[in-house]
């Protein structure tokens, strides 16, 4: 295991800005493939009040949480990658795309399981979801890996 350390800092805020960029650029395209489903009224109810507190599109309080919330979680991935990278086989675009799938199916396979089981919407939502989480995890992998060797020590 790698220590994580101040020379540390730099990169995984790095990762994290340009992880969240990419995610957030993932997530404009599931929400146009899935704006239907958004759209009809019997599913009004699951959406959260956060996101969607009247018909229409959501508050730009709920696209300011949201960059946050997936910082903060890049931040998370950032910084998990820096301690165990050497423990991830390969080096460079290998070692990131290696990462991502752990990220996947660490983080994105339960919670969208966990989504399945929970709510009652269409298949093509969750669908679009795990293709969603699957590139974002691929590429999120790959800016980490990436920063981490370019920026970090």
């Amino acid at each position: 295991m790698t220590q994580f350390n101040k020379k540390a800092v730099k990169p995984v805020l790095i990762a994290a800005v340009l992880f969240t960029l990419t995610s957030q650029l993932v997530i404009m395209f599931e929400s146009a493939a899935t704006m239907d489903i958004y759209l009809m009224p019997e599913y009004f109810p699951v959406w959260s009040k956060l996101m969607m507190p009247d018909m229409g599109p959501p508050p730009l309080t709920f696209f300011v949480i949201s960059v946050l919330v997936s910082f903060a979680l890049a931040l998370i991935y950032a910084v998990i990658f820096r301690i165990v990278a050497p423990g991830i086989p390969g080096k460079g675009i290998v070692r990131g795309l290696s990462y991502g799938l752990i990220l996947f199916f660490l983080s994105g396979v339960p919670s969208l399981l966990g989504m399945f089981l929970l709510i009652n919407l269409p298949a093509k939502f969750f669908i679009a979801g795990t293709v969603s989480a699957l590139a974002s995890s691929l590429i999120g992998g790959i800016i980490i890996a990436w920063s981490v060797e370019k920026f970090g020590v």
